[in-house]
């Protein structure tokens, strides 16, 4: 897939030509148009049915702006781009354009497809609109046009429409995709240290929904150094070994990091804490925050570079063999416990994303939720617009 693991808001003039210039034909996750779409029925639906293939099918990027060589006895296109003619789209306003073409996806698109959207501009001043689709999470989607459902899919480069049984085998293969990535991610959450003593312990994980074994190049050297950073505490440079699991890093307070072969990202330690006279221990519940905030940012670093691409699944577990005493400084300054944490496993529930580039969306219902079990109404790492605050 073209741009794997990169953001459309990031790719350039120079990506896109290296892509063009390498000659890379039209595939099942690439698709070239010339021009803008049609703005009467025809074009809208052509439009619509574009999307909705690709989101049936295993997602893809439409570039509008880029013609194709046509074939010079039928004069059809042929699906590789035609470099001596490419100028882009004159558009004064493109971004207008590509909120046109997001809004017709929510009122004639079910279910409902997030489109990342990209008017990457030319050195001519001209503009190619980039539009990614994702491979669903919710197939099988249809189009509603002319009071009519069409269900179509992708082959190759060609566009087919599916018939029921596929339409039923479509539904049944998703939900069991996601199923069975939750299932890893919980087993893997379950996993209980070697070295792991009784005071707050806390694991994440996340998971693409559409994994297969050896997904992950794990002698690829970019993987290898996102992985020796892959530190949410402290940001420190690691060695790296590799395991039956996949490859593993270790740091300090037990930290254990590990990226697996088909995708799984792992990360656990102990919470920061100072151990009472009692035996009890006492723990900031905000530490969780910043380490599920650093887990993402690594993670994403790791796909990146590793060319996994959403959607995935992300959930937290925390743990404690004995019990911890959660504190919440008062607005002196001062320490205020605030609830306990009894012994016993504490499993949270399962977060689906596309990507990992709102961290606020993704990580706040967890980050609640974690604050809830100590009689707090939110974590206090959120503002009252949703924003983490960095302080």
């Amino acid at each position: 897939m073209v741009w794997e693991g990169k953001r459309l808001s990031d790719v350039t003039e120079a990506d896109l030509r290296r892509v063009l210039e390498a000659g890379t034909e039209e595939h099942k996750h690439l698709d070239y148009k010339a021009g803008l779409y049609g703005a009467n029925d025809a074009g809208q639906k052509d439009f619509l049915i574009d999307v909705c293939a690709f989101a049936n099918a295993e997602g893809g990027i439409l570039l509008l702006g880029v013609p194709e060589v046509r074939d010079a006895e039928t004069g059809k296109p042929t699906g590789v781009p035609d470099l001596g003619n490419f100028q882009g789209i004159e558009a004064p306003n493109p971004e207008s354009l590509l909120i046109a073409y997001d809004a017709k996806v929510v009122s004639c698109i079910e279910e409902r497809i997030p489109l990342e959207t990209r008017a990457i501009r030319l050195a001519n001043g001209r503009h190619v609109l980039a539009i990614r689709v994702p491979n669903s999470l919710n197939k099988p989607h249809c189009v509603r046009r002319d009071e009519k459902r069409y269900f179509p899919s992708r082959r190759d480069r060609h566009i087919y429409y599916m018939d029921v049984q596929e339409i039923k085998d479509l539904a049944i293969r998703t939900v069991s995709r996601r199923e069975q990535a939750e299932r890893l991610l919980q087993d893997a959450l379950a996993e209980t240290s070697p070295e792991e003593n009784a005071f707050p312990y806390v694991a994440f994980a996340s998971m693409p929904v559409f994994w297969k074994d050896f997904l992950v190049n794990l002698r690829d050297q970019n993987v290898v150094e996102a992985m020796r950073r892959f530190d949410p505490a402290h940001g420190a440079y690691g060695n790296v070994s590799y395991t039956f699991k996949g490859i593993e890093r270790q740091g300090q307070r037990q930290a254990v990091a590990q990226l697996r072969r088909n995708g799984l990202v792992r990360f656990s330690q102990q919470v920061p804490h100072n151990v009472l006279p009692n035996g009890t221990a006492n723990f900031l519940p905000v530490a969780i925050d910043l380490l599920l905030r650093k887990f993402i940012e690594k993670a994403s670093a790791v796909y990146e570079v590793a060319g996994v691409t959403g959607p995935f699944v992300l959930s937290l577990m925390l743990r404690t063999r004995g019990q911890a005493v959660a504190i919440y400084p008062d607005f002196a300054g001062f320490a205020d416990a605030q609830g306990s944490l009894e012994p016993g496993k504490y499993a949270f529930p399962t977060m689906e994303a596309y990507d990992f580039a709102d961290f606020d969306a993704i990580m706040r219902p967890l980050c609640d939720q974690v604050h809830q079990g100590f009689g707090q109404a939110a974590s206090p790492k959120f503002g009252a617009d949703g924003k983490w605050i960095e302080r």
